[in-house]
């Protein structure tokens, strides 16, 4: 039993989702209606009617890109937390987060134009999340294709 208001995301869980923008509250659907609200989670629909998920902490925001039904959703929204923690750990030479931390940080990348800025921004934090604590240099055209896949079956 869902509420009206919910938007069913499968078998198993369904979100409510909070007309004033601010939070979420994920509804585990096993033996009744379990509801867990996530803290910093916001969820809204765009003016497309596309459900977006971010990660809203000291005034930074990540998105989630995982359905709330799959595993790697409590893994993605963990990660985000650790990004948007202040003071966070440098990330460890060699690996994606650190390479987007400084491609993030570089001259060329203030220097684009905002709107450039914001698109490589959201790319790079796909990646970060994607592939963050990963080397650099073990990365094999497998996984980039595997990825292709996962992108592939995700509108927009």
């Amino acid at each position: 039993m869902t509420p009206s208001n919910s938007q069913s995301l499968g078998p198993r869980c369904a979100t409510d989702i909070n007309p004033s923008l601010t939070t979420a509250t994920l509804m585990i659907l096993n033996e009744g209606v379990h509801k867990v609200t996530l803290p910093y989670l916001h969820e809204f629909k765009d003016r497309h009617g596309a459900v977006r998920r971010y990660v809203r902490r000291f005034g930074k925001q990540h998105p989630l890109r995982a359905d709330p039904n799959a595993p790697e959703f409590v893994t993605e929204y963990q990660a985000a937390l650790e990004l948007l923690q202040p003071g966070a750990a440098k990330p460890a030479a060699g690996t994606w987060h650190a390479l987007v931390t400084e491609y993030l940080g570089s001259a060329q990348f203030k220097q684009l134009k905002e709107t450039t800025q914001a698109e490589n921004r959201r790319e790079a934090e796909r990646i970060r999340v994607k592939w963050g604590k990963h080397p650099v240099n073990r990365l094999e055209a497998r996984h980039i294709l595997k990825w292709q896949d996962e992108l592939a079956d995700m509108p927009g």
